[in-house]
């Protein structure tokens, strides 16, 4: 068996006084790769959440100058809040 794994480009081997160290390195390449992968979604739920608040801003701007009348401006501020 040992020599399977040998071959095997994704194994380590590593001796028994070892374990402990590379049980050690499994889990912290294990939480890193976890954390890189929750990582976008927080990131797009960031951006989703700015453009958002961005388009509000845009939009009471427009209510402010009098391009958009108050009934437009909530009209549009729900549509962006309900999606």
């Amino acid at each position: 068996m040992a020599t399977d794994a040998a071959k095997n480009e994704n194994s380590v081997l590593f001796t028994k006084p070892d374990q402990e160290e590379f049980v050690a390195l499994r889990d912290a390449v294990q939480s890193a790769i976890k954390s890189s992968q929750q990582a976008p979604a927080a990131a797009a739920t960031s951006a989703a959440t700015v453009s958002v608040a961005d388009e509000l801003l845009k939009l009471a701007q427009l209510r402010d100058s009098g391009i958009l009348s108050d009934s437009e401006f909530e009209a549009q501020k729900s549509r962006l809040l309900q999606s």
